[in-house]
């Protein structure tokens, strides 16, 4: 790594370039930047969307029916157990699952908005 210079022992000017003159305008350059970013916006909208879409289906498809399954399986469990003090927790926890399910789909379907903290 070389050791950081100042302009003047790099043989420029504080305030210029090695030849003593005024560094270019690169205003221009920052605007073609900018005018770019605006016909960038449109490929980086629709990029945006499709990975919300691949992302909603990937919710459903894979970690709602996981949900689901863990609910199914709860509910099996629930009949096993009959009239066990536990039943009633289970029971708890199976309506907190369909809950979440719910939340989860209104949230991919009907791009529910979740208050701001």
């Amino acid at each position: 790594m070389l050791p950081r210079q100042s302009p003047a022992d790099a043989g420029g000017t504080a305030g210029g370039c090695a030849d003593g003159m005024a560094p270019p305008d690169l205003t221009g350059l920052l605007i073609e930047d900018h005018g770019r970013d605006a016909v960038a916006a449109p490929d980086l909208t629709r990029h945006l969307t499709e990975d919300h879409d691949r992302i909603a289906k990937e919710l459903n498809d894979v970690v709602v029916r996981r949900i689901y399954a863990v609910g199914l399986d709860l509910q099996a469990a629930l009949a096993l157990i009959g009239q066990h003090r536990a039943a009633e927790k289970i029971q708890r926890a199976i309506g907190e699952l369909d809950v979440a399910i719910g939340e989860i789909r209104d949230a991919i379907f009907n791009d529910h908005q979740w208050p701001s903290s």
